[in-house]
């Protein structure tokens, strides 16, 4: 947990603007971030329906269980 940093992007009025070297590394970071999250997203369906937590996990659980076997054997063809 020490080494995990806390680093937004700042907006482009911001009065404390990033410097050019940490706003690159971080736009660089963010795509593969934000198209693995739609990439997982996509897999989901439109609606849950749990009436518990432990089924809410374990759909979620398995969502990501079958994303990462698809892309398992799509990325070994």
């Amino acid at each position: 947990m020490d080494q995990i940093n806390l680093a937004v992007i700042t907006k482009k009025n911001s009065l404390r603007p990033d410097s050019p070297y940490t706003a690159f590394i971080k736009q660089h970071l963010r795509y593969p971030i934000e198209t693995l999250f739609s990439l997982i997203t996509r897999r989901f369906i439109k609606s849950i329906h749990a009436v518990k937590m432990d089924g809410f996990l374990l759909k979620i659980v398995a969502a990501i269980f079958g994303f990462t076997l698809e892309t398992a054997f799509i990325s070994s063809l």
